[in-house]
């Protein structure tokens, strides 16, 4: 009879392939059922990975793939329900790390910052060129603003994006300046902080529609800001390596574990076959429940008086084969019992415990020491 380790050498191979395609079918399906982040919860994984394992499961577990793995073998209905049973109790949980979210750019970020950039840097750069050039510079300043605008805006949205703080005090200082023209635009400009702020932007309009457009501004570059604030986004790639990854240590393990069970089972079905009705160590241990769970003195006595004969049935045996050849301690001892404390050959001994054979094998060791 092979052992079960060389069934598994045996028969894994023959599968190998199918492993890699399953796992590569059922980790595509796994990834693509996260599509944001805002989807992802720690109980949302673990059902998914639940319902992952349950359809692998059922795969392997079907007829068509058992007679994959043991091609021309036939195995009963009882034989077949019992290797099901045993697999899904001993089958093991199936865990895919999700991977760490990562902060990116909006998709319209980039474009709309970089639009942005480019009209500031065209009516800064052509004011520029026409007061130090002249009117006839003017276009090319235009040229030259917008592009250097859209470049600048877009390499400091990129920095500030891994600087989320600095975005939220530029929104901040942005807001501090909408109120303090909604105080000046109800309470004039005759107060202390309204003659102030009149000086910080008189020179960018007066009066009421000078307010309005200084709003409008403060609101638009706020609103740019927001846009450059990074979110946190799914990385597919990663998840879909991940889960490819755990799906096929799981798929191994699992049909490794599917092997032995099979020849296993089927084994054992082969033994019980040819055994003959007798007392086993299952109605040894009923009789022994049945004792421990006794309240009637006359009905333990009795259930007691049964222990003997059953214990003897099972093939148990309370014995010693060296004790009589050497009445003395002999290193020949130490096969059967374990030594408490130090003690010399030739010294004289005392037993506490006698070893236990089942079928004239040792199966638990007695213990003796030193007689004082």
């Amino acid at each position: 009879m092979q052992k079960s380790t060389d069934i598994v050498i045996d028969v894994f191979p023959r599968v190998e392939k199918r492993i890699k395609t399953m796992a590569e079918a059922e980790s595509q399906a796994f990834s693509s059922s996260f599509s944001t982040i805002n989807e992802y919860s720690r109980e949302l994984l673990k059902n998914k990975a639940a319902g992952c394992k349950k359809r692998l499961t059922d795969k392997i577990l079907g007829t068509n793939f058992i007679a994959e793995l043991f091609p021309g073998k036939t195995f009963s209905d009882d034989q077949l329900q019992l290797i099901k049973y045993n697999f899904r109790q001993t089958s093991s949980q199936l865990v895919i790390p999700f991977p760490q979210p990562v902060e990116q750019l909006r998709k319209l970020a980039l474009p709309v910052i970089a639009f942005s950039g480019a009209v500031i840097g065209m009516i800064f750069s052509g004011f520029l060129f026409r007061v130090a050039l002249g009117n006839d510079y003017r276009q090319f300043g235009i040229i030259i603003g917008g592009a250097v605008g859209a470049f600048l805006f877009t390499m400091i949205s990129i920095s500030l994006s891994k600087r989320e703080y600095l975005i939220r005090i530029l929104q901040g200082l942005f807001g501090v300046a909408i109120a303090a023209e909604v105080i000046t635009l109800f309470t004039g400009s005759v107060n202390p902080f309204g003659i102030l702020w009149r000086k910080l932007t008189g020179r960018f309009g007066s009066g009421m529609m000078g307010k309005l457009k200084r709003i409008g501004s403060f609101v638009l570059g706020i609103l740019i800001l927001q846009i450059g604030v990074p979110e946190e986004k799914l990385p597919k790639k990663q998840l879909l390596e991940n889960s490819y990854s755990a799906i096929r240590s799981w798929l191994e393990l699992s049909i490794k574990l599917l092997i032995i069970i099979i020849a296993e089972t089927t084994n054992l079905c082969k033994e019980e076959s040819d055994e003959k009705p007798e007392k086993t160590d299952i109605q040894l241990l009923e009789i022994l429940a049945k004792l421990a769970s006794c309240r009637d003195p006359k009905e333990a006595e009795f259930t007691f008086g049964e222990i003997v004969p059953a214990f003897k049935n099972a093939g148990y045996e309370v014995k010693s084969k060296e004790t009589e050849a050497h009445p003395v301690f002999s290193e020949n001892l130490k096969k059967e019992f374990d030594i408490e404390g130090y003690i010399n050959e030739g010294d004289e001994y005392k037993i506490f415990e006698l070893p236990l054979y089942k079928n004239d094998e040792l199966v638990i060791r007695g213990k003796l020491t030193k007689k004082r």
